[in-house]
């Protein structure tokens, strides 16, 4: 587990291709709402991640992120919708 993370719920607002891959992988800017479980306002955050071509996200799409409070662009998946709604 990463020292800085805070586990959070995220919802992605906006996906952008950047026309870059890793291994057949595409990168993406991903734009996320997450809310902080200690109830504190709802963030936007910005983030520019490799994804699987499998599953790359969609606007709508919720998910476990973790995410740094000191460097919100910090940002890693932890789970699927799936986890999400048993948060």
């Amino acid at each position: 587990m990463l020292c800085w993370a805070v586990a959070v719920a995220g919802f992605a607002l906006v996906v952008a291709a950047v026309n870059e891959t890793l291994n057949d992988d595409p990168q993406i800017e991903l734009r996320l709402r997450v809310q902080p479980a200690d109830g504190g306002p709802a963030l936007e955050i910005t983030s520019k991640l490799t994804v699987s071509r499998l599953s790359v996200p969609r606007p709508g799409d919720r998910y476990l992120v973790r995410y740094d409070p000191a460097n919100p662009s910090r940002l890693a998946f932890a789970g699927s919708a799936s986890m999400v709604d048993q948060a």
